[in-house]
């Protein structure tokens, strides 16, 4: 379709608006930019590698995370497993209640011989009947968190709500503030105005919260405000980000200076990554260590206290 358009004579600028939604906005208004200065496809090439980048960085993430969702998944059935099937089938009450029956009906209970009952046990019964509830309610939280943030990360409140998450929120952050600073780099390097340069990429950015902060950021440079000043004002900006930032502006070098800002956000997301990897398998993997030890523990603790009651009748 463009290329029929601009061999029908209309200019690149018509023929790009008129696709409508067939290119995304941010990537018609790097062409146009491109096509005026000349370097149309320098422009393209850099969007591209920007583009693979952040797609290396958002599966870096989803791998990171991946492992331990799973796992984590397999504890919550486990514990639902032990709470719905496997401590009602331990539950000893029946039998000692058929026990004490019995023991008064022929009249040859110890009543100095009573065992008080287990604390562990009765813990563990309080587990099964408190755990399922819990348990679904933070299951069904995992899944919708994951899947908000798979399909619907452009929303604000959805990014916002991801950055709190412990480890992984760090990691969100710096591979939004890594897309934030490559795109402005690249948008500033076609001779953009500053402005111009980040309402382009406010449009291409996929974080929402990101999105918002720098739409008020091209209003109030546009009004003559500088960007360092913008962004001490926003949460969520580093303090490194912005002493490079006024360092840029003060030299006149500001595609160099948000350059170096996205290699070290990016060097930060990774070490983050690795962090996660370290870190939360082993939790996982403690957590449903800890929960068989309690079950077990639980059993053993049951089945004792009802042989002592059974050897005392």
């Amino acid at each position: 379709s463009l290329a029929d358009a601009l061999e029908s004579g209309e200019s690149l600028d018509d023929a790009l608006n008129a696709l409508g939604r067939g290119l995304p906005a941010h990537v018609r208004e790097l062409m146009i930019a491109g096509a005026r200065s000349g370097r149309l496809a320098d422009s393209l090439d850099a969007l591209l590698v920007h583009e693979r980048a952040m797609n290396d960085l958002g599966q870096q993430l989803w791998h990171a995370i991946s492992y331990p969702c799973m796992l984590l998944g397999l504890v919550i059935v486990w514990l639902l497993f032990i709470s719905l099937w496997l401590v009602p089938q331990m539950d000893t009450s029946l039998m000692l209640a058929d026990v004490d029956e019995l023991s008064r009906t022929t009249r040859f209970w110890n009543s100095t011989s009573d065992q008080p009952p287990s604390p562990y046990s009765s813990r563990l019964r309080e587990f099964a009947r408190i755990a399922p509830p819990l348990l679904f309610v933070a299951g069904g939280s995992l899944l919708i968190m994951l899947a908000a943030a798979r399909f619907f990360a452009d929303r604000a409140l959805v990014s916002r709500t991801f950055a709190l998450v412990p480890l992984v929120g760090p990691a969100w952050r710096y591979r939004s503030l890594a897309e934030f600073c490559g795109l402005l780099s690249l948008f500033l390097k076609q001779q953009l105005p500053l402005a111009e340069s980040l309402r382009m990429t406010a449009l291409a950015s996929r974080d929402g919260a990101q999105r918002g902060v720098v739409s008020r950021a091209a209003e109030q440079t546009a009004a003559g405000e500088s960007l360092a000043q913008c962004l001490t004002r926003r949460s969520g900006f580093p303090q490194t980000v912005i002493n490079l930032v006024a360092w840029g502006e003060q030299h006149t070098a500001l595609p160099e200076a948000f350059d170096s800002a996205g290699r070290m956000m990016a060097e930060r997301f990774e070490l983050q990554v690795r962090l996660i990897r370290l870190v939360v398998p082993p939790l996982v993997f403690l957590l449903a260590t800890g929960s068989a030890l309690f079950v077990a523990y639980g059993w053993l603790a049951a089945m004792t206290h009802s042989i002592l009651m059974l050897t005392s009748w």
